[in-house]
């Protein structure tokens, strides 16, 4: 019989034996069957065998054993029957203790005896060490196969050795549960459960913020309902700006672009070009530019006409004047290095001094008003009242008269580009 035929028969047996139900702790008798390869200085030939273990398995990974096995050999240049006995004490490790499948590493001391039919029997201690892998079929039936490798004391002599053996236990059952999660298997209503995660009395996972990710593996615990999540139950920041994607105006913002808290790209000068994209960061606000947030500047003379009509003796703004002067005042926000002159003016009616002085309240009237509702500075826009000596109508009717109670702005500005 060959080695590698005897291990393959152990793999077929193991494999086709139905899924247990539970493991079990406590007292255990393991017959079986083996094969032993004896170290060539010992001229033996290799052979199969019997053996018997009694053990008792604790309620931990750790199990203690007495083995006993007899080997029948003989001597390759005599053929001499030879029986070969040996007596362990073993401490088995399993590294996993509640799985169906229990690898497990052993390490022993024993004694072995040679006791030929003719010449002298002899005796030496044995240190063993090995792995193997049991299975638990039911509630108290096992099966194991595991490899050993025995070393002779006295002879300095190495043999290999595997072993098959079913097992039955006599100590009280522990339940099995296959993904860990507490809950064992024949109460789990959901058998493959992650690593990690925290399930309810059934074992489902449990999922407070219900993102699809369980708590326990779930790093942002508290996320809104039915928020796009990742693996690790996190918003994600696709564009890596800070700003979670749900919250994300901008989401493909450029990587190390300061953003605010929708996640676009700051604009800190208000000029409509963003931070990243602004060669002018300090454009004052309202001020016209370019694609690349600098200012325009004007190299032609920009004038703009208005013309307001006032009450006979009356300098008063009217609401009617608003949006002519409106549009004088955003004009000079766009462009700062403009400056404005607000002419007054009147009709012939009355003496000339007083005309004067009225166009004069009606130019400043006009300036005050532009300097309150647009925060322009006051040196930027002068009043000039010239009274009643440039008319653009008759004075001889009624309507000629109130085309020339007005305002005129005009605004120019020459500077360079």
């Amino acid at each position: 019989m060959k080695m590698k035929t005897f291990v393959y028969g152990l793999a077929l047996g193991l494999g086709g034996l139905q899924q247990p139900a539970i493991a079990t702790d406590g007292l255990y008798v393991a017959p079986g069957v083996g094969y032993q390869s004896f170290d060539s200085d010992l001229n033996l030939e290799d052979a199969a065998f019997p053996n018997l273990g009694i053990g008792y398995r604790f309620d931990s990974p750790w199990a203690v054993e007495l083995n006993a096995n007899q080997t029948p050999s003989e001597l390759e240049t005599t053929g001499t029957d030879v029986d070969v006995t040996g007596y362990r004490l073993d401490g088995l490790y399993h590294l996993n203790s509640t799985d169906q499948w229990q690898p497990y590493l052993v390490l022993g001391v024993g004694e072995v005896e040679y006791e030929p039919d003719t010449g002298v029997e002899t005796d030496q201690p044995q240190v063993n060490v090995g792995a193997g892998v049991a299975r638990y079929i039911s509630d108290n039936f096992m099966t194991r196969a595991d490899i050993r490798a025995l070393h002779g004391h006295d002879e300095s002599n190495t043999d290999a050795m595997i072993q098959l053996s079913l097992g039955w236990i006599f100590g009280d059952k522990t339940p099995i549960d296959t993904d860990g999660d507490g809950v064992i298997d024949k109460k789990d209503q959901c058998p493959a459960t992650p690593t990690g995660a925290m399930v309810n009395l059934e074992g489902c996972p449990l999922d407070s913020d219900q993102d699809g990710v369980p708590n326990g593996i779930d790093q942002c615990p508290n996320t809104a309902k039915d928020v796009k999540v990742n693996r690790k139950g996190c918003i994600p920041d696709t564009d890596k700006d800070g700003v979670t994607d749900n919250l994300d105006k901008c989401p493909k913002t450029p990587a190390t672009v300061k953003v605010d808290s929708v996640g676009c790209p700051v604009d800190s000068d208000g000029d409509g070009i963003v931070d990243y994209l602004d060669n002018c960061a300090d454009t004052p606000k309202g001020a016209k530019v370019d694609n690349q947030g600098c200012r325009v500047l004007l190299t032609d003379e920009v004038s703009i006409s208005m013309n307001l009509n006032f009450k006979t003796g009356s300098a008063e703004i009217l609401t009617s004047h608003h949006e002519q002067l409106n549009r004088v005042g955003q004009f000079l926000i766009q462009y700062p290095d403009s400056k404005a002159v607000v002419e007054g003016h009147t009709d012939s009616m009355g003496d000339a001094s007083m005309n004067q002085a009225l166009s004069q309240k009606r130019a400043e009237s006009a300036v005050d008003y532009l300097v309150k509702k647009f925060n322009i500075d006051r040196a930027r826009i002068s009043a000039l009242g010239k009274g009643e000596s440039e008319p653009i109508a008759s004075n001889s009717s009624r309507e000629g008269r109130a085309q020339n109670r007005r305002v005129v702005a005009v605004i120019k500005a020459t500077v360079k580009k």
